[in-house]
């Protein structure tokens, strides 16, 4: 690319219109990812095509393949399925063998998780298992610590009981 093909698309980049037609675009696709009908459409397409069924909740980064990988971040990829894990999930009871979560759970208010558990119990089929992961304790209460009394996080479940 030339020098003044460079500049151009640089302005070009930064112009309103162009800033606004990707705002535009990143909404609508937020907005069909959280559709309660886009969203149950993703989760009767895996429970379709998989005889071990597992729930990857709050997979962030790291999508795990053969899991129905499950995510509240708006621009995760279009291959994620949004989740909210403060609501009932739009999946059917019984419907997995394994649930999984890392590093999630901290994150949510406390009402959120309990929730979030009761769902899993909801959709989780007899015998199934559940593999909740969350940060070791000491380094929950070195967070609290370091922060002292002007920058605590009361919302997230694991700071909460132990600060609030």
């Amino acid at each position: 690319m030339n020098l003044a093909a460079a500049d151009s698309n640089r302005w070009i980049k930064r112009s309103l219109p162009y800033r606004l037609a990707r705002r535009s675009y990143y909404f609508v696709q937020q907005r069909v990812r959280a559709s309660d009908w886009h969203t149950r459409r993703m989760a009767r397409d895996y429970l379709g095509r998989h005889a071990v069924r597992k729930l990857h909740i709050g997979c962030g980064g790291n999508p795990l393949e053969g899991w129905l990988n499950t995510e509240y971040e708006p621009r995760a990829p279009l291959s994620v399925m949004y989740l909210d894990a403060s609501r009932p999930f739009p999946i059917p009871s019984d419907s997995f063998d394994l649930i999984f979560s890392e590093h999630m759970i901290e994150h949510v208010p406390l009402g959120a998780a309990f929730n979030m558990l009761q769902e899993c119990g909801r959709v989780l089929r007899p015998g199934g298992l559940v593999r909740i992961s969350t940060p070791p304790l000491e380094y929950l209460i070195k967070l609290v610590l370091e922060a002292g009394n002007h920058d605590r996080d009361e919302r997230s479940v694991g700071l909460h009981g132990i600060s609030g």
